[in-house]
């Protein structure tokens, strides 16, 4: 059986999906903890779209989700990675462990350049190939729990990257799996 990583793209524009409030208490809960209420309505958003992607690829439902001491959702059979940056939502959800981010592309500081390239890749690097490499670094974290600058046995994992417009802006999303045969399905 061939597994797969479903992932969607949303903005934080999409209302109906923000107006959708029939979450569960625990989920409601979890998104008050935010500072900010443009976090908690991407948040609210973010558990609509798995809300829906659950319902049609898993028997879990939105009533199974809880949260891992590292505020991480969870489900018992499958792994959920969330991550938002500016008016973009991505979340994902697959049977293998999984991370995903999306980055706004704008002007890194090349001091941080330095952190996450060789001597000998820095000569050639664009801001595209910074952003690919951070969200790559940034879907670890949230797939292990491990350090950002933790680079050893990239190469290992499975990843997905694309460039996604939205509003006449750029962003990278980056999705890793630890299945290098699992194919990864936008919906």
């Amino acid at each position: 059986m061939e597994n797969k990583i479903y992932y969607t793209v949303s903005s934080i524009d999409d209302e109906k999906l923000y107006k959708s409030t029939n979450l569960p208490k625990t989920i409601l809960d979890h998104v008050k903890k935010y500072h900010g209420i443009d976090d908690a309505k991407k948040s609210i958003i973010a558990y609509n779209i798995l809300k829906n992607m659950l319902h049609k690829f898993s028997h879990n439902s939105i009533e199974d989700v809880y949260f891992h001491e590292s505020g991480k959702p969870c489900v018992e059979d499958g792994y959920i990675s969330i991550s938002h940056s500016n008016k973009l939502i991505v979340v994902s959800y697959g049977h293998s462990k999984t991370g995903i981010d999306i980055e706004k592309i704008g002007h890194a500081s090349r001091g941080i350049y330095s952190k996450i390239f060789t001597k000998e890749e820095l000569p050639n690097v664009t801001n595209i190939d910074f952003y690919k490499r951070w969200t790559l670094l940034e879907s670890k974290v949230k797939m292990n729990d491990s350090n950002i600058f933790d680079f050893e046995n990239l190469d290992k994992y499975n990843a997905f990257s694309s460039i996604e417009k939205y509003d006449e802006e750029e962003y990278v999303l980056t999705i890793i799996t630890d299945d290098k045969d699992a194919k990864f399905e936008r919906i």
